[in-house]
């Protein structure tokens, strides 16, 4: 029965759910090796980024569990942050509100999210909200559909596999 199960995981993901992207035979996962994690620091995905002509968009991303604070209670979340080519690759559109503005504190709520830890609230867009101790601004939920696979690394964080609860802007500093 593992056994079963582990071969139709692969072959579930692999051959019968592509990847959510448009132009999912597009996206290519890059990255250096490290004897003990697989990571893309600061300075090498800046310079990929400035001198890549292959590539329509680079998207660097890390995701970690973090609380958030809403007006009823602290919920821990699952929260990946993205890098500003994230929208673009990702083709996000929010169902409600907006994008991030370049260099804001900004994040996007996953629209499960939405709906369990803020009662599918639409006033929620534009407040701010704490994510561990810093504040942040809501600038938008993304639609319910919305699904992008961020490959998780080989050498792993050692989070188990879970749905991302919210998008957050970053900005890759060298």
């Amino acid at each position: 029965i593992g056994l079963n199960t582990a071969v139709f995981s692969v072959i579930d993901a692999v051959l019968i759910r592509s990847l959510s992207y448009p132009e999912p035979e597009r996206v290519l996962w890059i990255t250096t090796t490290h004897p003990d994690q697989e990571f893309v620091n600061g300075p090498d995905f800046l310079a990929w980024r400035e001198q890549a002509t292959s590539f329509d968009g680079l998207v660097a991303f890390d995701i970690d569990n973090y609380a958030i604070y809403t007006a009823d209670n602290v919920v821990q979340s699952r929260v990946a942050w993205v890098s500003e080519d994230f929208w673009t690759v990702s083709a996000a559109t929010p169902m409600l509100g907006r994008l991030p503005l370049g260099g804001e504190d900004a994040v996007l709520l996953s629209y499960p999210f939405f709906v369990t830890a803020f009662h599918a609230d639409p006033g929620v867009v534009g407040r701010a909200v704490r994510i561990n101790a810093r504040q942040v601004t809501i600038a938008g939920v993304l639609p319910p559909g919305f699904r992008p696979q961020l490959t998780k690394p080989f050498a792993s964080n050692g989070l188990p596999e879970k749905t991302i609860d919210a998008y957050r802007a970053f900005t890759v500093a060298p």
